[in-house]
């Protein structure tokens, strides 16, 4: 999920019977305590990747969903999943283009990878058109009081 101040990752497996859309809606909602519509999320990629088990000659493929959402609340609104975490940190799009060494090991690597932050940019700008869309479906259709 990508939120106003804070960059962050809602993850889950989609289960048998529930589409991408209904698995960040539970995933999101489990992780951060966010109740979200499907009118809120913006499709971003999906990602096919496949792993080889050298020792089980096998190959694993996973296909990956990519969803961003905004939340316009603060970030104390948010709520760790019980025993999953210590909290919430908000980091800006340009601190985690300019990272330390040592505030990039705190992280996933492939969460600051040049990938991730270009669909980090990706999702910014997409979210920013909706929300202007919204501003000007509002300005066009005043609530009659």
């Amino acid at each position: 999920m990508l939120f106003r101040s804070l960059d962050a990752t809602v993850g889950g497996h989609v289960e048998p019977g529930m589409s991408y859309e209904d698995t960040v809606i539970k995933e999101c909602l489990e992780e951060t305590g966010l109740r979200l519509d499907a009118r809120q999320l913006i499709f971003l990629v999906k990602t096919h990747t496949k792993h080889v088990d050298a020792v089980r000659h096998c190959s694993n493929h996973a296909l990956r969903g990519v969803y961003a959402g905004l939340h316009a609340g603060n970030i104390a609104d948010l709520h760790i999943e019980q025993d999953m975490g210590e909290g919430f940190e908000a980091w800006s799009r340009d601190a985690l283009l300019h990272l330390s060494d040592t505030d990039r090991n705190r992280f996933i690597p492939a969460l600051v990878s040049e990938a991730s932050l270009r669909m980090l940019e990706q999702a910014r700008h997409r979210l920013a058109g909706k929300v202007q869309q919204a501003c000007n479906q509002h300005a066009n259709h005043p609530r009659q009081g």
